[in-house]
């Protein structure tokens, strides 16, 4: 499947430049999510290899087809806010959640049954405490940040606004916020749905994009979601 990106043109690489590169390869107030305080004790930090194990692979999600972190393309990074109190929400939309993950995997979905959205889905993994202060931190900004910032990396800035909590809270982990939010630039206008969960020391992203301007709101695909969880907590014990 060739990559839906390659379709929109220059408006889009401008749009979202700052959203991981696997979403633009996949493709052929209040807080939504829940809020805990985890299980007694320190989970494991799960090396790369771990992660790698956790993620998911060709035929764990019938119908979608499955790119790994090596088959990307395009801007590295984090995204750097033009509003401090914004700066988790455009971590969360750079190729780490955090730039403190000590290690991260990546996933780029897309089905032919649904050509205008791609997935992406990443696992990092981080010291217990850091974790938890990730989730934190996008909660914060969720509150604090309003409805619209700009990003840059690279030295191309974007564009996010619309941007709003859902609620959207797949099984398992122990705790998740769920937001949306649209990449904008003059002429383009593209809708996103992100997830970040935390298991334990690591923390998933699972970011939605829809191609399609007309279509305000996508989601990440619940067996997508909950099948990732499923996985992670396979490798875990937990």
């Amino acid at each position: 499947m060739r990559a839906k990106a390659q379709t929109t043109g220059t408006a889009l690489a401008v749009a979202v430049f700052t959203v991981p590169a696997l979403l633009l390869t996949s493709a052929c107030g209040a807080v939504g999510g829940t809020d805990g305080d985890g299980r007694p004790g320190e989970a494991a930090v799960l090396s790369e290899s771990r992660l790698e194990e956790a993620g998911l692979a060709r035929g764990d999600v019938p119908g979608y087809q499955v790119a790994d972190d090596r088959a990307s393309s395009g801007p590295e990074g984090q995204p750097e806010a033009d509003a401090r109190e914004c700066q988790p929400i455009a971590d969360i939309l750079g190729d780490e959640p955090d730039g403190r993950a000590l290690d991260t995997v990546s996933r780029g979905l897309g089905t032919p049954r649904d050509p205008d959205l791609a997935v992406s889905v990443s696992l990092s993994s981080y010291e217990p405490a850091t974790a938890k202060d990730v989730l934190a931190g996008l909660r914060a900004a969720l509150r604090d940040c309003g409805s619209a910032f700009l990003a840059t990396v690279q030295e191309r800035t974007g564009r996010y606004e619309d941007i709003r909590a859902v609620d959207y809270a797949p099984e398992g982990g122990d705790e998740s916020v769920s937001f949306t939010a649209t990449a904008t630039d003059s002429d383009t206008r593209l809708p996103l749905h992100i997830v970040v969960v935390r298991g334990g020391s690591t923390v998933v992203r699972m970011m939605a994009l829809s191609f399609d301007a007309k279509r305000t709101d996508p989601r990440v695909p619940r067996r997508i979601a909950d099948k990732q969880m499923e996985k992670l907590a396979g490798v875990t014990g937990s």
